[in-house]
This record gives C-alpha cells, structure tokens and sequence, in this order.
C-alpha cells in the first residue's frame, strides 16, 4: 500500500512528540488524524492540512465521537499511533493517590481504551499496524520516577501481549522505547513536582536532584522531537517494520548497563546520580 493510501490515528498532538509525529507523516503523505486536549494547538495543525479531532483518551464517550467521524467519513485507520501521556513525579511514598490514578488512565487505560476503540476494525479486516509510545523508563526504574515508570512497564507488557495476539490477524503491534527526546515533558513534569515537594517531605533535601530527574530528557545533547518522529516514521513505514525501536540518546546504558549489571549495582550508582546517599 503506497504511504498516500494510509490513514493513521496518533494521540497526544497538542506539543511535543505527538505534534513532530503529525506533521512528519502528514509531509511524508499520509492522511494524519491528529487528536488532542488543546483546540489551539490542534487549528495550528489544521491549517496546516493535518485533520484534528478533540480527545481526552480517558473519556469513552469522545472515543465514540472519533469513531463515529471515522466512520461517516468512510476512513479504516492503518496504522494508529497511541502517544498521549504524561509525566507526574516525586517520591513514590509521598505522591498523592489521587496523582498516580491521573497518571494510570491516561498512560494505561487510556491507550488500551483507543487500541481497543481502533484495533478491534483492524483484527476483523485483518490489516493494520498499533505503535504504542512506551520509554527506556519503563526498562529501568528510576528514583523520584517510579509511577511513571510503572506505567510504561504496563505499556510494554500490554505491547508484548498485544503483538502475540494480533499477529495471527494480520496487524502488527510495536513497541517505541524514547530516551532523552526534547519536548515540553520535562517542563510540565519538573512544574507538578515542585508542587508536590510539601515543607515536611523526607526528601526535601535532595528536592534538586529529583527536578534534575523530571528534567532530564531536556539537556542540550537531548534528541529534538523532530528527529525521532523522523526515525519513528522510517521504521513504521519501512517494508519490514520492527516489533521494538529504541530512539535517543544515551541507549547504551538501557542495552548494556541495565541487562548485565547487578540490580545492587545499578541501585548504588542511580542512589548517588540522585543524592539519596545525603539522606543516610
């Protein structure tokens, strides 16, 4: 199927990933529906020739409302990419339930709900590729991160499982495991974090080093968002695409340091990068 056939779905576009995702395959002449929480940001989009559509992924009834467009305007998607999330940091026992429920439904629920939405059409025509935005946060734990990175363990195992389910059908699921991309995450991140720093939290020393966490993805040898959706969409629309890509910087440490070093190992070097050894 030439790439000005396809139709692909992806999450998230208000900024960031989701936004140089939309406008990489829109240029490489795809039909994009680019969804968002923000219509400012979306009218940017759409002037651009990018259709758009609202969508909170965690709100069934606006899914219907993007089904039903899909289906009046008789378009099968082909590829959906599930970008939509976000980062809320800080000590895992100090952060507020109400903060990591948030983070759950969107990062997991959320995405499983537009697969489920998208992908039951795919299986039943037996064509289609899923592409869920996981992270190398979800390969290794990290401290003052440890809600995030349980979210993207979740969507790395859903990924896995999805994939073996939905072979025999035709549809091909991949995983995408982003280090050190530029965007506006690390911002929003650092911002709730600060905010979660109460007076009285055991961590309040070492409150730089968790921010320095939250901001880690924003350093200047930081991969631009323009970048990986450029990488992200040779592999998606290459004639064998991957089951798994890792795009970014600093890659070695999650292919090399995280598989063969001890986990005691890994926990003393991560305690110093963060300061936790000040609390002792």
């Amino acid at each position: 199927m030439k790439s000005s056939q396809k139709n692909i779905l992806i999450t998230g576009c208000d900024s960031g990933i989701g936004r140089a995702l939309a406008l990489e395959f829109h240029k490489r002449g795809l039909q994009v529906y680019a969804t968002g929480l923000q219509a400012s940001a979306l009218q940017e989009l759409e002037a651009l020739g990018v259709k758009t559509q609202l969508l909170d992924v965690t709100k069934k009834e606006q899914i219907e409302v993007l089904q039903n467009r899909l289906k009046s305007e008789n378009v099968d998607v082909n590829i959906l990419i599930n970008n939509a999330g976000y980062g809320a940091m800080g000590p895992t026992i100090e952060m507020p339930i109400e903060d990591v429920k948030a983070q759950f439904d969107v990062n997991v629920l959320g995405l499983l709900q537009v697969t489920q939405a998208i992908g039951k059409d795919m299986l039943e025509k037996r064509q289609g590729m899923i592409v869920n935005i996981g992270s190398t946060s979800g390969v290794m734990a990290s401290p003052f991160a440890g809600v995030y990175c349980a979210t993207k363990f979740a969507v790395h195992a859903l990924t896995d499982a999805l994939r073996m389910e939905m072979q025999p059908f035709g549809v091909h699921v991949m995983r995408v495991e982003p280090n050190m991309i530029r965007s506006g995450f690390g911002n929003t991140a650092a911002q709730g974090l600060k905010a979660r720093f109460s007076p009285q939290s055991a961590y309040l020393k070492v409150q730089e080093a968790a921010i320095a966490r939250a901001m880690g993805s924003q350093t200047d040898d930081a991969m631009p968002a323009e970048e990986f959706a450029a990488k992200l969409a040779d592999g998606v629309l290459s004639k064998n695409p991957p089951i798994r890509m890792r795009i970014g910087k600093q890659l070695m440490v999650y292919t090399l340091f995280k598989p063969f070093l001890p986990s005691k190992n890994i926990d003393r070097i991560l305690q110093k990068i963060y300061k936790l050894n000040l609390l002792k």
